[in-house]
């Protein structure tokens, strides 16, 4: 026997909470079931390096109340434009502004005034983390994470207010304080934690002026080529995601292409060493062992983000010795919360 919500009838094995009717013999309920609504949300804020870790929502300590905003999609600015005597407007473009996100909290301690202080100075130190060091170009202070059935999302916000403290009435106690934090997201997107990557590698033991029996004079130079043309990249996320590009040497010639983008390493890097090629407009650069070294890169190369969804994605690797590798990496990165 089975109970169901909703279908069946008198010739069915099945009691009929609300439905066709009930099977003979089985009294109608006069109270329908309450069916539970299970939130699978979970919040906290972490360090940048997740050294330090502050769970909400999970005892009587800190507390994530209602009214919290900001977690869905980002606040845009649509551009219009007009013309004399034609009614209404035309898009020009829409931005996709930074990202303000309000939460109430609770602070409490059921035990002690010094554990309620602990936790506060906790909170303290973990948003004013950026006050009296470099901050240019960062992406925030802190993050903000939540998990639920689509998974885990970070944003990365910085602390603008909230924490200034209020005295007596419903604002504190000697062990208890609400206060709303406003927190500011410069990148408006949330993100996965670690990062999606596919690697290509030329395999050991090509020849190259080998000096044994089995490779005789005259020798050549017989660089190894990894080429893919029209391989699948799969971007998970609802954000179009800017890819990093790394080639450990030896290697020759590497490149990568999709729409919008043509990346060429058009100048030779040395067994050992590692090219790295950053395209995200934001902190855009291309490193030889952490050494500035755009001459490395074609001038004419284009970048472009990979879409959500399936790219296609050519790519070649040239390598005159062993241990070459292309790796082509993202971040996720997502409209909202959950």
């Amino acid at each position: 026997m089975e109970d169901v919500l909703d279908g069946g009838s008198p010739d069915t094995k099945y009691d009929v909470v609300d439905g066709n009717g009930a099977s003979p013999g089985v009294p109608f309920p006069t109270v329908p079931p309450v069916l539970p609504r299970a939130d699978s949300r979970v919040y906290w804020f972490e360090s940048m390096d997740g050294s330090t870790v502050i769970p909400l929502n999970v005892d009587a300590e800190r507390i994530l109340m209602s009214g919290a905003t900001g977690l869905y999609l980002p606040p845009v600015d649509v551009v219009t434009a007009t013309m004399p005597g034609v009614p209404g407007s035309w898009l020009q473009e829409t931005n996709i502004l930074e990202r303000e996100v309000f939460l109430p909290m609770k602070f409490a301690s059921d035990t002690a005034q010094e554990n309620f202080f602990t936790s506060l100075a906790e909170m303290a130190g973990l948003v004013t983390s950026n006050w009296f060091g470099q901050s240019l170009g960062s992406s925030g202070s802190f993050r903000l994470g939540v998990l639920s059935s689509k998974g885990e999302r970070l944003l990365d916000v910085t602390y603008k207010g909230g924490m200034e403290g209020k005295s007596g009435g419903g604002d504190s106690g000697t062990r208890w304080e609400k206060f709303g934090l406003t927190l500011v997201a410069t990148d408006p997107f949330f993100h996965a934690r670690e990062r999606t990557t596919f690697t290509y590698q030329v395999a050991d033991g090509e020849v190259f002026l080998s000096s044994t029996d089995a490779n005789p004079w005259p020798r050549a130079l017989s660089a190894s080529t990894v080429i893919g043309n029209g391989m699948q990249m799969l971007v998970r996320g609802d954000v179009p995601a800017w890819i990093d590009m790394d080639v450990s040497g030896p290697a020759t010639l590497a490149s990568v292409t999709f729409p919008g983008t043509d990346v060429v390493m058009t100048s030779a890097i040395p067994s050992g060493s590692q090219l790295s090629l950053v395209t995200d407009p934001r902190k855009r650069s291309a490193r030889l062992n952490g050494a500035v070294a755009w001459s490395k890169i074609a001038f004419d190369s284009t970048f472009a983000p990979l879409m959500p969804g399936s790219n296609m994605v050519n790519v070649s690797l040239n390598s005159a010795g062993d241990g070459t590798s292309l790796t082509v990496g993202w971040t996720e990165r997502f409209l909202s919360a959950y």
